[in-house]
Parts: C-alpha cells; structure tokens; sequence
C-alpha cells in the first residue's frame, strides 16, 4: 500500500471496517494533503450499478437525530426500504500529473447525487482549498444544489492498501460535511439558521475481475459531530452503517 497514515493501519485494519458491526470513528489526520492513489487498473470512465445490500442503527434509532422516537422510528423505516434498490450512474478516476489515479471528485459528487435523487438537483460541484497554499484544493468540494442548498465537502483523512497481487484495493475515508442556504443576514433581515453538519466515513473495496470489469463493496458510516446532545452518548460509535454492492463496466 501506499497511504501517509499507514502507522494508523495496525489500529483498525480497512478490511475490518468493511465487515463489523461495531465502527468507531477514527480522528482526523491533516499530515498529509496527498489524496487518494487508486489502482491504474481502475482509471477512465466506468458505469456503474450499484445496489442497497444493507442498512443498519448499531446504536439504536434514538441516534438518529429525529425530535421524537416516531420520526426516528420512519426514518429508519424509509431507509430500510432502499435496501435491494439499483441505481446506475458513472465514475472518472483520472491520470494527474503526478501519474497516479485519483477520483474525479466533481464528476463523481454530481453523478452519484443526481442518480440517487432520480433527477437533476446539483447545478455544479466545484474544488476548495482549505488552505492558504491550495494544496488541499482537490481533496475538499464545494456542490450547488438547484434551490439554493449548498453543501461543503471536506476530506479529514485518508488511508489505502492494495493486495499483494495487485487485484484487491481497499480505502476508507473521514469526511465532515456543511449543508446550508445562501443567506444575506442584513439583506434578508432575517437570522441565518446554522449550516446542518454531518460526519461520514466511505470505505470501499475494488476487485478487478478476470474479465477486465471490476465488483465493489461501498460501505457508508454516519457519526454524531460534537454539536449533537447525544454526541458523547454515542462514544464515537457509527450510529448509521449503509452497505453496497457495485459492478463496474466500461460504458458501452
């Protein structure tokens, strides 16, 4: 493998993480803005269909965020219910100039948002740096919703691996992300409700197939953020696990 954040690996191994029931958030590692190195074998354009394999509350619905046990109690009905559910839309992973393979972050954030909404709701993803270097720019993303929503994306660690044959490459992710309407206080007169805040973790494993085509598992971990009043309660512990299930085809 090749990841800035290796000595963490020894600690809470990818793999596991893609398995058990019991994830607890790992903390943010800004040592490194080196995003993501991706296996060439994974680099152009692909097609993808993806299924809802699974979705659990390890901690219980009362994390769910809801004012009541009922609205916490439909939300979990309504996310059970995408489980076996498909969607199809397609991913970039490109050649930077460091020769290596990264996502296409702006490409993927739209395709993966407008296919699960069913129609067009992102009118454009853009990157941000988080520093005055602009070195982080490509690992943190800006998306205009149609309506005014607007979301802020920021990688707070990155780790990857890759099988010793070269056929099997794992990753996971921390991100925290903003969600917010454009508001002018003084010209709206009006106050600004605060941006809502979630924290997510992406880990994901590639195996290329002997017939050039490539499975994936997605899993997705949704974590409290220190504004939540159940944040401690929670111990750091994902209060929300989605798996799926991805092929990957070259588009025809």
């Amino acid at each position: 493998g090749g990841s800035p954040s290796l000595a963490h690996a020894a600690e809470a191994p990818i793999a596991l993480r893609l398995e058990s029931n019991e994830v607890k958030q790992l903390p943010a590692d800004l040592s490194s803005p080196e995003d993501i190195a991706y296996p060439e074998w994974l680099e152009g354009t692909w097609l993808v269909t993806a299924k809802m394999v699974g979705w659990t509350a390890p901690a219980g619905n009362e994390f769910l965020g809801g004012i009541t046990p009922d609205v916490n109690e439909q939300s979990a009905k309504e996310a059970r219910s995408q489980v076996g559910k498909e969607v199809q839309y397609l991913l970039r992973f490109r050649t930077g100039a460091d020769s290596k393979v990264r996502e296409d972050r702006l490409f993927n954030t739209q395709q993966r948002l407008d296919a699960y909404a069913g129609r067009n709701i992102i009118r454009r993803v853009e990157y941000v740096p988080l520093d005055r270097g602009g070195k982080t720019k490509d690992l943190n993303t800006l998306t205009y919703f149609r309506g005014g929503l607007v979301g802020k994306s920021f990688s707070t660690r990155r780790r990857w691996e890759t099988s010793q044959d070269g056929s099997v490459f794992v990753a996971d992710e921390g991100k925290r992300e903003l969600y917010g309407k454009k508001c002018e206080q003084a010209a709206e007169s009006k106050v600004c409700s605060p941006p809502i805040t979630t924290d997510q973790e992406s880990v994901s494993r590639y195996s290329l197939r002997s017939d050039g085509t490539v499975s994936a598992r997605i899993r997705l971990v949704g974590y409290l953020n220190p504004n939540d009043r159940l944040y401690f309660s929670a111990g750091g512990r994902g209060v929300t696990i989605s798996d799926y299930d991805l092929v990957l085809t070259r588009p025809p």
